[in-house]
């Protein structure tokens, strides 16, 4: 009934429009004088009581169907190709160090750059774990100087700076030894790299220095007068 109400509507406005052109073609429908009014107004009067009969026999959605409706828009909608923000990476985590390289790391930030030689500071580090404890040797490189003692006070101010620095960064330390070298020349006139001051300060020793106090008063009083020198060139010691 639905369709067929749908039909006659479309046929009465077909016709409707044939007749506002030429109202003779359907002269045969009508007794009287076949005019445009006439036509119009019959073909006009079809098509809304073929409103009238669509409005009536239209069936409404019922709850089913309408859920039925909104599940087929929901899957035509999910065939779309969906825009998906993608995360950014996410940054690896650095791995955690050891005891061996975080001493290591505090020694060469401590020995970075170069000397008034244009050599590197650090010539090496050896860390040895005992008892879960570092054993620790330091070689580096001293700064020339003017004078005998400019250089010996000179060593002794580094060796502070990297005894201030380890021990008091809470690293598990048993010992560490600091080791200087500079160009020395033999009685042939030949120049090589040694050592010409050794020192060490233990752990023992080190638990009894009062590391609150001022890092300068450590530096140049406390410690000098705390580590046990090993080994002193005799071209350093004393004019």
């Amino acid at each position: 009934m639905e369709k067929f109400s749908v039909l006659l509507c479309l046929t009465a406005f077909i016709c409707l429009i044939i007749g506002l052109i030429k109202p003779s073609a359907f002269k045969g429908l009508f007794k009287a004088k076949t005019s445009r009014k006439t036509v119009s107004l019959t073909f006009a009067g079809i098509m809304l009581a073929s409103f009238i009969l669509f409005a009536i026999v239209v069936k409404p959605l019922t709850a089913e169907e309408k859920a039925k409706a909104k599940l087929e828009d929901a899957a035509k909608n999910t065939d779309k190709p969906a825009v998906t923000e993608t995360a950014a990476p996410a940054k690896p985590q650095e791995a955690e160090q050891s005891p061996e390289e975080k001493i290591k790391t505090v020694i060469r930030e401590e020995l970075k750059g170069e000397n008034n030689n244009d050599k590197p500071y650090l010539r090496d580090i050896n860390v040895a774990m005992e008892n879960q404890a570092a054993a620790v040797t330091i070689n580096f490189n001293a700064n020339d100087n003017l004078t005998t003692n400019m250089i010996r006070s000179g060593i002794k101010s580094k060796m502070s700076d990297l005894y201030l620095k380890l021990y008091k960064s809470n690293l598990p330390i048993k010992s560490v030894s600091v080791c200087a070298y500079m160009p020395m020349s033999d009685k042939y006139g030949n120049q090589s790299d040694d050592i010409v001051y050794t020192s060490i300060l233990e752990s023992e020793e080190a638990a009894k220095v009062n590391w609150s106090a001022e890092d300068y008063a450590i530096k140049s009083t406390v410690l000098p007068n705390v580590w046990t020198t090993l080994f002193l060139h005799p071209a350093l010691k004393s004019e």
